[in-house]
């Protein structure tokens, strides 16, 4: 699967109520894919990126439940495919 198609497979349902912060959220998803233990400004490779992720972290709608939700969701779709699955 392409980067792109996962990060919007895993994070594109995410339940903002505001759509650009799904979309800021699959930006930066993105810039995490190849490299997550990368920092912000390394990820994002700009300044304007940067910025940007610092302040969708910093925005108080954005909480960690809320980004998790999706990416939960799917996880939780895939082992429905199983009849057993290990968890680590």
């Amino acid at each position: 699967m392409h980067t792109n198609d996962w990060v919007l497979q895993e994070f594109n349902d995410a339940p903002f109520a505001d759509n650009r912060l799904n979309k800021r959220l699959t930006k930066i998803a993105n810039s995490f894919y190849g490299n997550p233990e990368s920092s912000i400004p390394q990820a994002c490779k700009s300044y304007a990126g940067t910025q940007a992720t610092y302040r969708f972290f910093s925005n108080n709608r954005v909480k960690p439940e809320v980004i998790l939700m999706s990416h939960r969701e799917q996880t939780i779709d895939r082992m429905r495919k199983y009849d057993t699955v290990f968890a680590i």
